[in-house]
Parts: C-alpha cells; sequence; structure tokens
C-alpha cells in the first residue's frame, strides 16, 4: 500500500479545524464560490452572456443534473420523448415521476441523428404534452 498524499492529509485536517468548512451543510446548489467559477467559465461577455451565479446549480453528477431537470419539466401523465437507443434513465425518472415514455429512432446509417419520420409518427400517437429529449448521451 502507498502512504496517502501529504498535501491531500494537510488540505484535509485543515478542512476539519474550520468550523466554516466542517460544520453544516453548504448550499444545496453548490457552495458559492463552486457556482461563481461556473458561471465565469461559461460567461462570453463579448456576445452579452453573462450567467449570475445564482442561477447556476452544481447537481451530483449527469444523473442528478437530469433527475432535477426531468423532474421540473414533468407532470403526471406526460409524455417524454427519449432516443431509442439511449440513455436508459430518462425512463427511471420519468416514470417515477408519474410520466411516460415513448420513443423515437436514431439512425445509425445518418450518424445516429434523429429519424424525423419515425419522430412525427410517435408525436402524432402522443395526447399530451410533448417535451424532446434530443440526445442519447447523458451528457
Amino acid at each position: 500500500n502507498f502512504p496517502p498524499c501529504q498535501v491531500a492529509v494537510n488540505a484535509i485536517k485543515s478542512a476539519l479545524d474550520s468550523p466554516s468548512m466542517a460544520a453544516g451543510y453548504v448550499n444545496a446548489c453548490g457552495t458559492t464560490e463552486a457556482r461563481e467559477s461556473i458561471a465565469s467559465y461559461h460567461s462570453c461577455p463579448e456576445v452579452q452572456l453573462v450567467i449570475d451565479p445564482d442561477d447556476v446549480v452544481v447537481a451530483s453528477g449527469c444523473s442528478g443534473a437530469l433527475e432535477l431537470a426531468i423532474t421540473a419539466l414533468l407532470d403526471e401523465g406526460t409524455v417524454l420523448l427519449v432516443p431509442r437507443p439511449g440513455f436508459p434513465i430518462y425512463q427511471v425518472i420519468a416514470e417515477s415521476h408519474g410520466a411516460k415514455v415513448a420513443y423515437y429512432d436514431l439512425d445509425p446509417d445518418n450518424n445516429w441523428e434523429c429519424n424525423l419520420q419515425h419522430m412525427e409518427q410517435v408525436i402524432n400517437r402522443i395526447e399530451r404534452q410533448h417535451i424532446l429529449s434530443s440526445s442519447s448521451s447523458s451528457s
């Protein structure tokens, strides 16, 4: 076994000795420092795109971010359109909130682009609100 990195050990000890870091919970949207850093990185003042850190939510990975987004968008009985093949967590999250899932095909012969004719057929069968997921990737 290798000994732990002394820099990491010292940082952990320092954090544990600091009451502001070691006690309580951070903001559920992420630490202020993380949200400010993300907002700054993704802002582009040259084209008047400045992201407010208060508009940034740090999620627990991609699955956590999908859970937040899908939960915010879906009502019970809503239909979520998802690509096939695709990321299976869309179905898990949607159905756990009482929504339904309809699949549209991706075309492997066309660089996995959406098969628009199939999507149109699927949409025509759906009677309720449509929310479109345009990516088969989780990120």
